[in-house]
């Protein structure tokens, strides 16, 4: 079933405009909401950004612009693998601020470039970065349908950008990861995903999460430059891609390092999402685990 909805929807964005598209998700995301698909958890999530600043009808409506949010990223990605490039650069605009070395096409890569993105707004919008900077490579999990990771597999070439997917060989992923960084090349990676089995916790919205450390880890040990990035989507559906390169501190301890980077970033995510929280991918359950390990029965019942 969901073979045949993505060959239609394939299909669709190859014999109809964006503006069809959008709109055609925004009814979708329309009847998600109806659905009530996870609307607890997006709700739950919700509460924890706006704490007690917000009324049950102003929360009612931003769960379904999340809904509609979301939908309009997923159908975005499939229009972004059919459409022409010329049209991809009409609606992705990248910011080169605060990250002139990527404005411009690599010829000597004399060193490793590490981005960190997150689940705000469209994470496919990054991708077109490849098309400009040069090859970038980037993680994604391992999907189970073969003609979805097809897609993804050609989406990346598309974009000169090479997939990394996670799946049950941490430690042939991890040495892909370390790879490509050692090469002096460019990694992409969301560095907002809960870690189940991590020991370290960083305030998010107030409450403690689990945070990946291998992250900090990585760009320690292959000396990389940061940058932390996100995207917008802007009131005319255009994307604006945004970069900061943090300021971070200079030790030889790996672990003060790796913290440095994690609490750094999360700072800034808080800061993106609080420029319209609807456009964060709220679907998954953030704040599952409690510092000491265990499962938050309480927070998503």
């Amino acid at each position: 079933m969901s073979n045949i909805f993505l060959f239609l929807l394939r299909l669709t964005a190859k014999c109809t405009s964006r503006k069809f598209l959008l709109c055609l998700a925004r009814g979708l995301g329309n009847i998600f909401y109806v659905l009530r698909v996870r609307r607890n958890v997006v709700r739950k999530n919700l509460l924890q950004v706006f704490q007690d600043d917000i009324d049950e009808k102003q929360l009612k409506q931003k769960i379904r612009r999340v809904y509609k949010y979301g939908v309009m990223y997923f159908f975005d990605a499939i229009y972004f693998n059919e459409c022409r490039l010329s049209k991809i650069n009409d609606c992705v605009t990248i910011n080169y601020q605060n990250a002139e070395e990527l404005g411009k096409k690599r010829v000597d890569n004399d060193h490793p470039i590490f981005i960190l993105s997150s689940h705000y707004c469209n994470p496919m919008a990054l991708l077109k970065l490849g098309l400009n900077f040069g090859e970038t490579h980037t993680m994604f999990k391992k999907q189970k349908n073969h003609i979805l990771m097809n897609f993804l597999i050609n989406l990346g070439k598309r974009f000169n950008t090479t997939f990394i997917f996670a799946g049950n060989n941490s430690k042939k992923e991890i040495y892909e990861l370390y790879k490509t960084l050692q090469n002096n090349g460019v990694l992409l990676i969301a560095g907002d995903q809960s870690a189940t089995k991590s020991n370290k916790y960083v305030p998010f919205f107030g409450t403690p999460v689990p945070v990946p450390q291998g992250i900090g880890r990585m760009v320690y040990k292959t000396e990389s430059r940061l940058y932390f990035s996100y995207t917008i989507m802007n009131d005319d559906r255009t994307y604006s891609v945004f970069f900061e390169k943090p300021d971070l501190i200079e030790t030889e301890n790996q672990e003060d390092f790796t913290m440095d980077v994690i609490k750094k970033y999360h700072k800034f995510l808080e800061g993106v999402i609080r420029k319209d929280p609807c456009q964060y991918f709220w679907f998954h359950k953030r704040w599952k685990y409690l510092p000491n390990g265990e499962i938050n029965k309480d927070f998503y019942r």
